[in-house]
């Protein structure tokens, strides 16, 4: 039976036909890029990452609409400002003026998404120039939070496609404060409550521009007071405001009715770091109120706005994966039989201790992150090789990170290698190190540090040389430490158009360390796009290791500015070790002695009183309790 919607339909894709015929017509010496219609519709669905109490999140609390661009290298099935609503199903999405979004062919190959809600204030999305964000300054409502929450979505950072599906996993854009309060003291037992809850001198507006998906300094700041939202059965208060860095410190403003008189407390609110309100982040704070004063008002920040339902208080069960080599594994011992000695002098061990996280210590010795072909590493002599001792000094050649199963597989079975050393190299892959401690097979880790670096030195050194768009290859310091310094000092606001051309083509070209982190990093991406990416960073600023290899131990910060680099590219948070050790001239402590902090030249664990891996610890714990703090 022919029906008025069939036609309808029948009429909807004419339509389409007749557009891609003219387009095809008008510009036939292109006609050779123009990919057939699929025929296959565009499915979206979307989560958000959970939250406190207030707001959007999970699959449950979903925007009613958002705006979406869909990019496949191909003008006509390029989608730009779709706006997506939301249907009665769960958390599936269809474009608002009913047009069905098409896949170009079936291969969904090269697509590029991004998604966005309409940020408060506004009707439409500037797609265009930085547009003004603001934050509601009544947040007394869940519904008022929602409206501030501002959420966006990348194909770096939550988009996926599977199959027919692009899913979008959106990230809290804003920076939310969380504040959890009792009475105390002498007011344990007094008729007391809160009334309201207010932050004050906070900052309410500023850029964010929907071409880069990032923030804009273009548009200045705004500051002012925010009503939060008040849950008194809880006894919590929170609100969401635009991140920025503070030049004089908000203020929490509680008011109070105790034994039947109103009273007002304020609580300057500090950090316990200078990085200031980071997007994305929840900054718990925990408050007493006394007779006369409310403290313990420092904020702390936390990975994620997630909380326990069942209760009032926020707990954490955060899991950290610690990648890199020998220098972070220290004493661990790891058994053939799978068994693992976790150590005592290792400062990751020292650092979970202390922040009471689960720990996963992967780091490895002799562990590289590059993986190189036959010919560029030597090991195509093993296919000659008569016995094992002309290529078992050579072993740490196939310990790479970045190297699938397969790729071992390809590379060392042609040369001879015994069965059990090619599984050993796989051991050291991130298919055994990586995937399954972030996809649930063994663990779920909500964080990964990537410390990695030294072992790499040679091909950093290397590619460093590199003056960047003229193809030049040789080992030459000048040019290519500038251009190094460009990347590292723009770490805070480098955009990723920054890395187009020779950098973003690494991807693959595993030979590279720039190359194979790119890939490492994309890859957990893949598998999590909301896990936490830390990157470590190496202790020492010089290294007479560097002195004897290179004749200059200077070229030791090569290898700091390359991790400070791709943390600047990837935009996650950096842990600059050698900021804070005084290894910067090869001095510790106001000891002109490298080998007091490593007595065997390379290793901190080698100290036997455990000191100088204290000290890292002791770095590592300032930074990432503002980024992880499982105690908070």
């Amino acid at each position: 039976m022919v029906t008025t919607k069939s036609i309808l339909k029948y009429m909807k894709k004419l339509t389409l036909i007749t557009m891609a015929v003219f387009c095809l017509i008008a510009c036939s010496e292109d006609i050779e890029n123009v990919i057939p219609e699929s025929g296959r519709s565009i499915i979206v669905k979307t989560e958000i990452g959970s939250q406190a109490r207030a707001g959007y999140e999970g699959t449950t609390v979903l925007p009613s609409e958002f705006i979406m661009d869909v990019n496949q290298e191909n003008r006509i099935y390029n989608y730009s400002l779709v706006k997506m609503v939301k249907q009665n199903e769960a958390n599936i999405y269809t474009p608002s003026n009913d047009v069905d979004l098409l896949w170009a062919d079936e291969s969904h190959s090269n697509v590029r998404v991004k998604a966005m809600t309409i940020p408060y204030g506004l009707n439409v999305i500037d797609n265009k120039n930085p547009m003004t964000v603001r934050v509601c300054s009544d947040q007394k409502t869940n519904e008022n939070i929602k409206k501030s929450d501002l959420l966006g979505a990348t194909s770096d950072n939550g988009i996926s496609v599977e199959g027919d599906e692009i899913r979008i996993s959106f990230s809290h854009l804003m920076s939310k404060l969380y504040v959890v309060y009792k009475f105390e003291g002498e007011l344990s037992g007094a008729s007391a409550s809160v009334n309201s809850a207010t932050l004050e001198n906070t900052c309410i507006s500023g850029g964010y521009s929907y071409i880069s998906m990032d923030f804009s300094s273009d548009v200045p700041l705004s500051y002012d007071n925010i009503d939060m939202f008040h849950n008194s059965t809880e006894k919590t208060a929170e609100c969401v405001f635009y991140p920025y860095v503070p030049t004089e410190d908000p203020t929490l403003v509680i008011k109070t009715t105790i034994n039947g008189t109103e009273k007002t407390f304020r609580c300057p609110i500090s950090l316990e770091n200078n990085s200031g309100f980071v997007s994305g982040k929840r900054y718990k704070m925990s408050i007493s109120i006394t007779g006369s004063d409310a403290i313990d008002a420092s904020a702390v920040a936390v990975k994620d706005w997630v909380t326990d339902e069942n209760s009032n208080q926020t707990e954490y069960s955060e899991k950290v994966l610690w990648i890199g080599t020998s220098i972070p594994a220290g004493d661990i011992q790891h058994g053939d039989n799978g068994t693992t000695d976790l150590g005592s002098n290792n400062y990751p061990k020292m650092v979970a201790d202390a922040l009471g996280f689960t720990l996963y210590n992967n780091a490895r010795g002799s562990s590289f992150v590059c993986f190189y072909p036959p010919e560029e590493d030597g090991t195509s002599a093993w296919k000659d090789a008569s016995d094992w001792s002309e290529y078992s000094g050579q072993v740490w050649k196939g310990y790479s990170l970045s190297a699938s199963h397969a790729q071992i597989d390809e590379k060392f079975r042609p040369l001879g290698v015994p069965e059990w050393l090619i599984n050993s190299f796989k051991r050291y892959s991130y298919e055994s190190l990586i995937i399954p401690y972030i996809d649930g097979t063994i663990a779920n880790c909500t964080t990964v540090i990537i410390d990695h670096g030294y072992n790499d030195r040679h091909a950093i050194l290397n590619e460093s040389s590199w003056h960047h768009g003229n193809g030049e290859t040789q080992f030459a310091i000048g040019s290519g430490w500038d251009w190094l310094y460009d990347l590292r000092d723009t770490r805070n606001n480098v955009s990723e158009s920054f890395f187009q051309g020779e950098w973003t083509n690494q991807n693959g070209r595993k030979n590279s360390y720039f190359g194979a982190m790119i890939y490492l990093v994309r890859k957990i991406l893949e598998v999590n796009p909301r896990i936490n990416i830390v990157f470590g960073n190496y202790f020492a600023w010089k290294s007479p290791v560097f002195g004897a290899e290179y004749g200059n131990d200077n070229y030791c910060n090569f290898l700091c500015a390359a991790n400070e680099a791709l943390a600047g590219m990837f935009k996650r948070p950096l842990v600059n070790v050698y900021e804070y050790t005084g290894v910067r001239n090869i001095n510790i402590n106001g000891v002109s002695d490298y080998n007091t902090f490593c007595p065997d030249g390379v290793h901190p664990h080698s100290d036997p009183t455990g000191e100088s891996n204290r000290k890292i610890a002791e770095i590592y714990i300032k930074e990432l309790g503002g980024i992880i703090n499982s105690n908070n």
